[in-house]
């Protein structure tokens, strides 16, 4: 237990200065409240950081078995980061799930020149030929230098801190291991609702 919740802690990023927030919305007759989808808040993120929005552009590379994969819901060219959103971090099967998720497009952006090129080939259809060759370069260098940041959208826990279920917490500390096995760093943020 006391090596699961230091790797956690190990990992845990504050921000320099304070995220965007999710809007909360009020359905038109004004009985349900909930938040902007992850995609909404994900566009919005790319608009007012100049990132690119990858949320739900899923890839698809035939000489992976199972090739289907998301790259990242944000990338950061400029920094250097691949960003992975999910909002809550309630339930230890979700969070599990992003995790691997997150460590599996790394892995594959990292072992297979196919998959770099579909995300290459994807990003010059969102963006622009100088952005997808900027992309390409960082590919051939085997993403040298590179994050892989997890950014939970949940509201703190009572005695202000946030943290996430214990089985969440072994799933990112093996997965964190792979990922820095592979030379990438790894960071989580917590983005307060």
């Amino acid at each position: 237990k006391d090596d699961v919740d230091q790797s956690f802690r190990a990992v845990i990023r504050k921000w320099s200065t304070q995220p965007l927030k999710i809007v909360k919305k009020i359905s038109p007759n004004g009985k349900k409240t909930g938040y902007e989808t992850e995609l909404e808040y994900n566009k919005k993120c790319a608009t007012a950081y100049g990132q690119i929005c990858l949320d739900q552009e899923i890839l698809t590379v035939p000489s992976i078995p199972y090739g289907k994969f998301e790259a990242c819901d944000l990338l950061d060219l400029a920094k250097k980061r691949l960003i992975h959103v999910k909002k809550s971090s309630r339930q230890s099967s979700v969070l599990s799930h992003f995790f691997k998720q997150g460590a599996n497009s790394a892995r594959l952006l990292k072992t297979f020149p196919e998959a770099g090129a579909m995300l290459v080939q994807k990003v010059e259809s969102l963006t622009t030929s100088a952005t997808a060759k900027a992309l390409s370069a960082e590919l051939k260098s085997a993403l040298a230098g590179w994050t892989i940041e997890f950014h939970i959208i949940d509201a703190p826990r009572p005695d202000g801190s946030f943290t996430i279920p214990f089985f969440s917490r072994i799933t990112l500390r093996d997965e964190v291991r792979m990922l820095r096995g592979m030379n990438f760093q790894v960071a989580v943020r917590f983005i307060a609702v």
